[in-house]
Formats: structure tokens, C-alpha cells, sequence
């Protein structure tokens, strides 16, 4: 038996009640851990899957890396007002315009992948999970020695993506229809982003 049935027993309803929510709220935010992990855990190992297999169009061919910044997010004071899982301390960075020109090839594959808005098999999180992991593989093929910083986000409700252009301004950006939604500090619901994660699938990490 758990202290917290020894104790339940020794409580007024209220109090019953009240330690209850706690004990739901403590499965509730377990569960969040999970997920989040299950999700870093899952696109990577799409990536990996998809590397040698999966043709896709190539970051070298639409970034310059001329135009590459190295950005740093454990330096992005922004990052610090989400709960922020980083993988790496660098990645690159490019201007708004040639992130759209390399996510709108990539964004018509994933749509084509993954068909319509269904719900548990190709709903929100599905779209933004193999998104990020189609830009992983465009940047590993395409030679690239740092990923492109493209993140995942998730508020309450929604999972979507987000990239970080040469100013270090973080957009949100939606793989269902492959829109700019806003800058990640002005978005509302669904977009009223909580957590953010910034992926690390180097080279290395390929066969």
C-alpha cells in the first residue's frame, strides 16, 4: 500500500478530493514528459528510416550558405520564456525567402505522404514530426555539417513547426498548408506556443 492510500484514509472528502486532482495532475504531467520524449525519440528514428530511402529535395539547392548564420539557442533569450528541449548548440540559419523556398517542395512531399487531416494517424503532430524529419534528411543528403535550425512547437491544442531566419526572428509555421502563421512571440491560439523543441540529427548519426 502507498503513503498515499494510508493517507487517503485519514482525510476529509475535501481534502480526498484535493489530493486526487494532485495525484492527476502528477499523471498528467508524467505523461507530458512522455510524449515529448516519444516525440524526439520518433523523428529521429523517421530520419534514420528515411535517409537512405526517401528522395527529397536538397537544402544546397535552395539555402546558400553564403547567406548561413550560426545560430546559437542556448544563447536566444526568447527560447527562455518556453519550456525548451535543445539537441545541439549550433545550426544554421537563412533568410525568411529561402526557408520558404525549401519548405514548400518539401511540405507538398509530406501532404502527399501523409494525406488529409485524420485524427491519431495524420493529425497535427504526425504533420509537424515528419516534417521536421523531411528537412533533417534535405539537410543531411544535401551535405551539411549543422542541421537548419527548423523546430517543432506545441501549445495546448496544436503541433506545428517553426524556423529561425538570418535576424534570429523565429516564425511559426504550419506543415498543413505550408503558411507562415506569424513571429512565435505574436501567435495566438492555436499557435499560443508552450513548448518548443529544437531537434539534433547530425550526419554522424547516419550510416
Amino acid at each position: 500500500m502507498s503513503l498515499f492510500d494510508i493517507l487517503r484514509g485519514f482525510v476529509c472528502p475535501d481534502t480526498q478530493k484535493l489530493l486526487f486532482r494532485i495525484k492527476e495532475l502528477e499523471c498528467n504531467y508524467g505523461e507530458l514528459a512522455k510524449q515529448l520524449n516519444y516525440a524526439e525519440v520518433r523523428a529521429v528514428m523517421l530520419a534514420k528510416a528515411m535517409v537512405g530511402n526517401l528522395t527529397v529535395p536538397l537544402a544546397s539547392g535552395f539555402t546558400k550558405p553564403e547567406n548561413a548564420k550560426t545560430y546559437y539557442p542556448f544563447m536566444d533569450v526568447v527560447l527562455d520564456k518556453y519550456a525548451s528541449s535543445i539537441a545541439d548548440a549550433e545550426y544554421l540559419s537563412f533568410p525568411k525567402q529561402q526557408w520558404v523556398n525549401l519548405l514548400t517542395p518539401i511540405q507538398r512531399i509530406v501532404k502527399e505522404t501523409l494525406g488529409e487531416w485524420t485524427t491519431n494517424i495524420s493529425d497535427c503532430d504526425d504533420f509537424a514530426l515528419v516534417m521536421n524529419s523531411y528537412v533533417a534528411v534535405s539537410f543531411i543528403k544535401g551535405g551539411f555539417s549543422k542541421q537548419g535550425a527548423f523546430l517543432t512547437l506545441w501549445s495546448k491544442t496544436h503541433a506545428y513547426n517553426g524556423f529561425v531566419d538570418s535576424t534570429e526572428v523565429i516564425w511559426v509555421y504550419e506543415p498543413q498548408n505550408n503558411k507562415i502563421v506569424g513571429k512565435l512571440t505574436d501567435t495566438k491560439a492555436p499557435y499560443d506556443t508552450e513548448k518548443v523543441w529544437v531537434p539534433g540529427l547530425k550526419s554522424s548519426l547516419f550510416p
